[in-house]
């Protein structure tokens, strides 16, 4: 049997919530709308009415919403800094703007914004939730840490604020204390996959292989199109030697999402497992795949490494062959 050890083959890191852009997008001081919203149809209705009224601060406000919800997020920066110039202190401009800036990854720009919506309004749960994300993309760990704390003390029923803090604190290497804050979204939003997909990962640190596998099983109940609960339950399904099983949710997340490469890595590493000609033509196949993906991706350290394996792999078959076809 080959066998190639997994360098980067533990469970994918914890999923952020990411809801906080859509609260931000809604969360207008101006009015809420509660029923399912047609984004690109007010997009033209808050352009007319900005060709009568230039300096209506609402409508450039819910343009910048709605273009943060068709992730505009250019777009939606330059109608938060119309509002900014036309009303300084609006502290929900700042926070949507910095939203955006967290799409695009600027993280600096986001946290500025961050910073002035709380120096505008220190009494709003999603500004600190919001910076605290930011501050712990950045590796500002503790900072994070103190930003959601303070998110929880006004709203202690914020389930996003306890999930962002779970994977702070998993970042710290404080699994327990992931696993309780991931409990404690599951009790006050039952239905949220993201937290047993989270808390799956941090019992798979913690070598709980049965209770990981329970915990993706059921965000996989929540959400049947999640290909990170697939793959993720593939690889701890292919530690525990359940090789078969593992290529079939494999293949479930290259369905789903064709184009990550780490699935197709481990569904090599997977049917390595099974010893035989065809077996390891489909790792090679799929080690190259992975490979080329990795490369598109930028992850030239990674391209580098799968091509090694999947050259070694191709020398142990031939050499396979030649015992098979060489004369007694």
């Amino acid at each position: 049997m080959y066998h190639q050890s997994n360098s980067f083959g533990t469970p994918d890191n914890q999923e952020n919530h990411r809801q906080d852009n859509v609260i931000a997008a809604d969360k207008s001081q101006w009015f809420v709308r509660l029923e399912t919203r047609d984004y690109y149809a007010e997009l033209k209705h808050y352009h007319q009415m900005i060709e009568s009224e230039p300096n209506n601060v609402a409508a450039h406000y819910q343009l910048g919403a709605a273009n943060l919800a068709i992730e505009n997020y250019s777009a939606a920066i330059a109608n938060y800094n119309r509002v900014i110039e036309l009303e300084p202190n609006n502290a929900g401009a700042y926070h949507n703007r910095g939203n955006a800036y967290t799409a695009l990854g600027d993280y600096q720009a986001a946290l500025a914004d961050y910073n002035r919506a709380i120096e505008i309004d220190r009494n709003d749960a999603v500004f600190y939730n919001s910076r605290g994300a930011v501050l712990s993309y950045l590796g500002n760990l503790a900072q994070a840490i103190a930003s959601f704390d303070e998110s929880l003390r006004l709203n202690s029923r914020y389930s996003s604020a306890y999930n962002n803090r779970g994977n702070t604190y998993a970042k710290q290497g404080k699994f327990e204390s992931a696993i309780a804050d991931y409990n404690k979204v599951i009790e006050i939003n039952p239905l949220d996959g993201f937290a047993f997909l989270n808390r799956g990962i941090i019992q798979y640190r913690l070598g709980k292989q049965l209770s990981a596998i329970a915990d993706f099983t059921h965000c996989l109940k929540l959400n049947p199109k999640y290909a990170k609960a697939y793959k993720n339950r593939g690889i701890v399904r292919a530690e525990m030697t359940d090789c078969e099983a593992a290529i079939a949710d494999y293949n479930q997340a290259i369905k789903l999402n064709p184009t990550d490469a780490h699935a197709y890595y481990h569904r090599a590493l997977a049917s390595c497992a099974f010893d035989h000609l065809v077996a390891y033509q489909a790792a090679i196949e799929d080690f190259k795949k992975a490979a080329d993906l990795y490369e598109e991706q930028g992850q030239i350290d990674r391209y580098e490494l799968v091509m090694d394996i999947r050259e070694d792999l191709i020398v142990w078959i031939q050499g396979i062959e030649e015992v098979v076809d060489s004369p007694l």
